[in-house]
């Protein structure tokens, strides 16, 4: 199953750039604290970077997060399009 340009793919871009610029990181300080390239959160953030768990987890908490919460919002919006999807059908 192909997952990157799924809507929950899409949600949890979406909440990774929340959450950085709640920080009030930039993409490229962001990537400076993981010590990774200069450009690497603005690939995930656009989808054309996918991240491994560890990798998920570490940009969370670089972000001064609650892994939690972050799953929590991302699931919400999961709920939220599957019962609009439902309810279209």
């Amino acid at each position: 199953m192909r997952y990157r340009n799924s809507v929950c793919h899409q949600h949890i871009m979406s909440v990774l750039r929340e959450i950085r610029e709640a920080a009030d990181l930039s993409a490229r300080a962001l990537s400076e604290k993981l010590g990774r390239p200069h450009n690497y959160v603005t690939l995930v953030e656009t989808g054309q970077r996918l991240q491994n768990t560890c990798e998920f987890f570490a940009h969370i908490e670089a972000c001064g997060a609650d892994p939690v919460e972050v799953v929590r919002r991302v699931t919400t919006l999961n709920k939220l399009r599957r019962g609009r999807t439902q309810r279209g059908s």
